[in-house]
């Protein structure tokens, strides 16, 4: 919380990137997270999430801001 990511470089296309890191594992995933206050700014897309219900829940984003973004996605999500 409380971040300012910006200008992205060395092939960094998100802003903020969730995803399973555990294979689809139990113990893989991103659960009672709460993602606020942040500003991404001149990135592919701001924020992505990849992974299904039990890799990704109770995520919650508030306040954050998105700017410039090199595509239509503001936020990109893939299972």
């Amino acid at each position: 919380s409380g971040n300012v990511i910006a200008n992205s470089s060395g092939g960094y296309s998100q802003g903020i990137q969730l995803d399973d890191t555990g294979g689809g594992t139990t113990n893989g995933g991103n659960r009672n997270l709460l993602i606020e206050n942040n500003i991404v700014h001149n990135f592919k897309s701001g924020l992505y999430f990849q992974g299904n219900s039990s890799e990704l829940s109770n995520i919650t984003l508030r306040n954050n801001i998105v700017q410039e973004t090199r595509s239509y996605a503001i936020i990109e999500h893939e299972f």
